[in-house]
């Protein structure tokens, strides 16, 4: 990834970018009617990203604990959650694959 070009990685970014907004439309009901009326195929540029609406922390506690998982809860092989002490806690569930990742992007800001 380092290699590529400007462009190049700026089409990838859009591809991932389409692929993660049809995956959460697919998998997560929330997500399927806060993204309502965005088609995927319409997302072209990084600068797509203003028609996206933001998830807050509202959302998050209207769908507590596991309401926003994009994977079935017997993925997970980690969750973390805040205190809570305003009220719901915020709940953030982790699979394999994310811990894996997160290890990667670690080991690449000591590298970098």
């Amino acid at each position: 990834m380092e290699l590529l070009s400007g462009s190049d990685l700026r089409c990838l970014q859009v591809e991932r970018l389409k692929a993660l907004v049809e995956r959460l439309q697919a998998r997560v009901p929330f997500y399927k009617a806060h993204l309502k009326g965005i088609a995927s195929d319409k997302l072209k540029t990084l600068d797509d990203l203003r028609w996206l609406p933001f998830t807050n922390k509202a959302d998050l506690r209207n769908n507590y604990p596991l309401g926003l998982l994009a994977v079935s809860a017997g993925e997970l092989v980690r969750i973390q959650a805040s205190s809570g002490t305003k009220g719901k806690p915020n709940v953030a569930g982790y699979t394999k694959q994310d811990l894996s990742l997160w290890a990667e992007v670690c080991a690449r800001s000591l590298a970098a």
